[in-house]
């Protein structure tokens, strides 16, 4: 398969041709693509791939008071989803997530990478005691365009504490939301080519019904709440028809891959 790269589509074949090497091209091309499907996409729209992952419980919640523990899914699904952090570019979540869980959002396997850290905050309410703005490497802040007086002393002070580790994304906001289209094509811009989504509810629902995720990893722990979140907004939850297109076992988890 030819890289797609227009700075250097070709000129890989050609010089070992010139060189007196045999080239051939197009083998295993359709196992190529799907390997390569996150670069694939972005070095052709600038759009990076969009993996939405959603952890919940066997009656489809994503949160609870009940539970024990910070994580729903099991050891397995943990080992995976820091895999995937590692591998893919950028991890993003929404201000309530950060506010709520206080997550660090890095890679914890031996030698992983952190992925650049993506907060959607419109009104810039990320505390600035939050763990994940005291981890090794970027983080990115999406907020709106207009921020009162207060919140533009408060984004002066978090840029002169975190310095370069730090970069501002400000962009219009519509009913306290952005649009996500607009995010995930200024983010493109940024070199970011691949980013896993771990919503709640809200951004969990804007993604689905925006049709944005190139792929969406449900993983479902035979746990069961009474009380808590729902994974998307009940009222919109048959609203919604996903094409499953792998299913597997994780551990005591299932592993649902589908497509919207």
């Amino acid at each position: 398969m030819k890289d797609l790269n227009p700075k250097v589509k070709g000129k890989g074949i050609q010089a070992l041709k010139k060189a007196g090497i045999q080239v051939q091209t197009n083998i295993l091309e359709k196992e190529c693509i799907e390997i390569n499907q996150a670069y694939l996409k972005w070095i052709q729209t600038r759009i990076p791939y969009i993996v939405q992952k959603i952890g919940m419980t066997a009656n489809g919640l994503i949160w609870s008071k009940e539970q024990k523990e910070h994580w729903i899914n099991g050891k397995k699904t943990q080992r995976f989803v820091h895999q995937l952090r590692n591998t893919l570019d950028g991890i993003l979540v929404g201000v309530k997530t950060v506010i709520q869980d206080n997550p660090r959002l890095t890679c914890r396997i031996k030698n992983g990478r952190n992925p650049v850290r993506i907060i959607l905050d419109p009104f810039l309410e990320i505390p600035v005691t939050a763990k994940v703005l005291n981890q090794k490497g970027k983080i990115i802040i999406v907020t709106g365009n207009k921020l009162d007086s207060i919140n533009k002393i408060k984004k002066r002070k978090l840029e002169k504490r975190l310095k370069e580790k730090i970069q501002f994304l400000e962009l219009p906001i519509q009913s306290g939301k952005f649009n996500l289209k607009q995010v995930f094509k200024k983010l493109g811009k940024q070199n970011i080519g691949s980013i896993l989504v771990e919503g709640g509810q809200t951004l969990n629902t804007s993604l689905l019904k925006a049709k944005i995720a190139d792929q969406i990893m449900i993983v479902v722990s035979p746990k069961v709440f009474q009380t808590g979140t729902y994974f998307i907004q009940p009222k919109i939850a048959g609203k919604f028809n996903l094409k499953i297109t792998e299913m597997q076992k994780s551990g005591n988890d299932i592993l649902i891959t589908c497509k919207n």
